[in-house]
């Protein structure tokens, strides 16, 4: 008996302290794959930022070549136009007619050339946010079997010290005159403990427990299905903004075009935390808010939504994407428009403009020069004021 009490005391002692080598090497386990997490998730971030935002360096290299390509083509081709004009009108020899044909054909194969590489630029670029996606999904695995793992940790511990409880216990009754009292409260106790009683209302959508079999670890899991919550992240530029209350637009790939209304019930009063606790400040940092869905809809837990919250609204304005405007700190910036000189030729002219409210992915701009039907250039950091275009 006193072997018993002994071990059992020793196991508790481990349990509260700490000490519990298979709790250490279990929550060793979890730090380890959410570090890899957020290393994957940065990763993967700057990744389709890079790629939604055109900031990869190889395809801004292709694409300054392929235009500048476009530029030399399409000047060669005025040039053999306008020998081959002089040739029929015999004032330039066929020597200066067959090199400018020669000009004309290397010029298109550098064009050529440099279609294709954009191409394969682009092509990587594409592989390589697919790889990095691939990875963050292969790391979120990792980090919720961790977690899994933990919990089942934390269960098998509390059986283990639950049955040299008993095991003390049995001791104790097989030394003591009212040991058959004992046994049978033990079992009015097991059998009151077999009793299985959920926390919350809702609905089993998995079920480990085997009939017949002991029950150990995760046994059921119990989801309310009624009234869905959806888990977001809140960029720091856009928290202050974000309010308790905002109507929120959600979609699903898998409802197609149909949306569903929501409510934010809640943000985060602080950033999201690293492994060790403290706010991550090596890249973008974000708050944690909840959701809550207004309606009935065909949602389904674990489904990937897409989250829409108006936090303001203009109409009837100039907006340009990011890449046509060169801003500047003070809020003004630069484009370039397409001035018509002759027929398929233009000239760059520089217009400076203020801008106004921002998305991910246009800019508002204020000029009264602007006016509807302007040709801004897709990339102003590309063009320089008086550059001669070629466009169709």
């Amino acid at each position: 008996m006193r072997n018993n009490q002994r071990i059992y005391i020793e196991a508790d002692a481990n349990l509260k302290s700490g000490a519990n080598s298979q709790l250490l090497n279990a929550e060793s386990s979890v730090k380890t794959a959410e570090l890899n997490l957020n290393s994957t998730q940065k990763n993967y971030d700057n990744a389709l930022y890079d790629y939604e935002h055109n900031q990869d360096s190889k395809v801004i290299s292709a694409e300054s070549t392929l235009n500048s390509a476009k530029l030399d083509l399409d000047a060669k081709k005025e040039a053999f136009k306008n020998t081959e004009i002089l040739y029929e009108a015999n004032i330039v020899t066929k020597d200066q007619l067959r090199r400018a044909e020669d000009a004309l054909k290397t010029a298109q194969n550098r064009y050529e050339d440099a279609a294709a590489s954009l191409d394969s630029a682009r092509i990587s670029q594409k592989c390589a946010l697919e790889q990095a996606e691939s990875s963050l999904q292969s790391a979120r695995t990792s980090y919720d079997n961790a977690l899994a793992a933990l919990d089942t940790a934390k269960v098998n511990v509390r059986q283990d010290l639950e049955k040299l409880k008993s095991n003390m216990e049995s001791a104790k009754i097989s030394t003591n005159v009212d040991s058959q009292l004992i046994a049978i409260q033990k079992l009015e106790k097991q059998l009151k403990d077999s009793v299985i009683t959920s926390p919350i209302d809702g609905t089993v959508t998995a079920v480990y427990a085997k009939e017949g079999a002991a029950g150990s670890g995760l046994l059921f899991v119990i989801e309310d299905t009624d009234n869905l919550k959806i888990a977001t992240r809140i960029r720091e530029y856009d928290i202050g903004r974000i309010k308790p209350g905002m109507e929120v637009t959600i979609r699903s790939d898998s409802t197609g075009d149909y949306s569903y209304k929501g409510i934010i019930s809640k943000t985060d009063p602080a950033a999201l935390k690293n492994a060790s606790g403290e706010t991550n400040t090596s890249s973008d940092v974000e708050f944690g808010a909840e959701v809550l869905v207004a309606e009935q809809s065909d949602l389904r837990i674990g489904m990937a939504v897409r989250l829409s919250i108006e936090i303001e609204k203009k109409t009837d304005v100039y907006k340009v994407a990011y890449d046509s405007i060169l801003l500047n700190e003070d809020g003004s910036g630069v484009v370039f428009t397409a001035v018509q000189d002759k027929a398929n030729q233009y000239t760059a002219r520089r217009v400076d403009v203020k801008t106004g409210m921002e998305t991910d992915l246009y800019v508002e701009l204020h000029d009264d020069s602007l006016s509807e039907g302007m040709r801004i250039l897709s990339d102003a950091s590309v063009v320089n004021d008086g550059m001669v275009l070629a466009l169709k």
